[in-house]
């Protein structure tokens, strides 16, 4: 029985995995229609299974899926996190046992399949636990050698297991391992100005799991962040950005290419998050030259730099054919685009769109109607995406209308022209 489970919660997490119909609307993205029916089916009938499993039952199935994760890997690590959550809800209170294998020599040499068992079971561990794996992969990290710094043995599994870490806790001072990631720089290691088809998985691998880490680093540790190590955040944030506008093709692009571009995106906003939040500038989390440099030279170049990959994003889309790859891409650049300020939004090179006789600027008029377009977009994030940077653009729009305001008052025979 209990293996015929494990199969089952398997294939649901397949479904969940192809269609990620838990983030998704199915009029979105084009999918089969047994993908869009068979998780709720198979959910729903596994709730009945769930109230009647006794505690060894489910020690028993959470054991094995666990055994087949560090076999396996893949989906059997979403279907250990699967049963783990259901364990949870149905459970509340009950030990889990399964949590003792992290305190083994199991993981001492890292693999793929005990990367991902390892980010499935850490979230559930004692803080304490947590910060004593955060400190041993953070000397792992430190102590390997060059020729390891892209293995998943080496520094790209331990960045992995540190990044899982600092999600997981609630109290976290500084990491120290910001200077020996920025020394990785001497090694050609990064992607800066160049092709995403041009390196290697390994590479392209480490540059997104640096660039995670230093997106959780600035949302949960920004206190510790030296000015240095903001000139390194800033300075490799616009060169990963011009690898972007070198990679970007016509004819699609690879989910590598796609997964490099939504954690850049994610990494500007939560940086403009941090940087425009007033209270984060009283609280002495960030230091007003760090907010001066940001407005007068990062913003400008990263800005100008990624505003035409938005626009281009959205505008080479085909609408009736979105994967859910194109759907998680969209989420994370349409995000990072509302944050983009109203004066370099003016300053994009489109296509003119221009109406006659507006007193709206040509670039103002063609941008925002370029936006007006993505309205009608059938993608739920590109819509949001253009109300909010409209909304925003329309503070700008009173001052141009001034010289129609007073037009539209009385003429010589007194009456009002509008």
């Amino acid at each position: 029985m209990e293996d015929y489970i494990l199969e089952v919660v398997y294939s649901m997490q397949w479904s969940l995995a192809i269609s990620n119909s838990e983030q998704l609307n199915d009029e979105e993205v084009m999918l089969p229609g047994y993908l869009k029916q068979s998780s709720p089916i198979i959910s729903a009938a596994m709730d009945t299974v769930w109230a009647v499993l006794t505690i060894n039952q489910w020690d028993s199935l959470i054991s094995k899926s666990c055994e087949r994760s560090m076999e396996f890997g893949e989906l059997w690590a979403m279907t250990l996190k699967c049963l783990i959550e259901k364990f949870k809800k149905y459970e509340a209170g009950q030990e889990l046992k399964v949590i003792h294998i992290c305190k083994t020599d199991r993981f001492d040499i890292l693999t793929e399949e005990s990367v991902g068992t390892l980010k499935v079971l850490i979230p559930y561990l004692q803080q304490n636990d947590i910060s004593m794996i955060l400190d041993i992969h953070t000397a792992k990290l430190i102590t390997s050698p060059q020729e390891n710094i892209t293995e998943i043995h080496g520094c790209l599994g331990a960045l992995c297991v540190i990044h899982t870490c600092l999600l997981s806790l609630t109290k976290v001072t500084e990491v120290a391992i910001l200077e020996a990631i920025s020394d990785w720089k001497d090694f050609d290691i990064f992607l800066f100005s160049r092709k995403v088809e041009d390196v290697g998985c390994k590479v392209l691998f480490l540059n997104v799991e640096v660039i995670r880490f230093l997106s959780v680093t600035v949302q949960k540790i920004p206190r510790s962040l030296s000015a240095q190590t903001w000139d390194f955040i800033l300075c490799s944030l616009v060169e990963w950005i011009q690898s972007i506008t070198d990679s970007i093709t016509d004819e699609g692009n690879s989910i590598y290419f796609k997964v490099f571009c939504a954690e850049i995106s994610n990494l500007i906003h939560a940086i403009v998050t941090l940087l425009e939040d007033e209270n984060a500038s009283k609280a002495a989390l960030i230091s007003p030259d760090l907010i001066s440099e940001w407005k007068e030279f990062f913003s400008p170049g990263i800005f100008t730099a990624f505003l035409p990959l938005f626009f281009k994003f959205t505008n080479s889309l085909d609408q009736n054919l979105i994967s859910v790859s194109d759907h998680l891409l969209l989420q994370s650049v349409c995000r990072a685009a509302c944050c983009a300020p109203c004066e370099l939004l003016q300053q994009v090179e489109l296509k003119p769109r221009l109406v006659p006789s507006c007193t709206i600027p040509d670039v103002l008029q063609t941008v925002m109607n370029h936006l007006m377009g993505m309205l009608q977009s059938k993608v739920r994030p590109i819509q949001l995406a253009a109300y909010k940077i409209l909304a925003k653009l329309m503070s700008l729009l009173p001052e141009y209308d001034k010289g129609r305001s007073d037009v539209a008052n009385t003429d010589e025979t007194g009456e009002t022209n509008f």
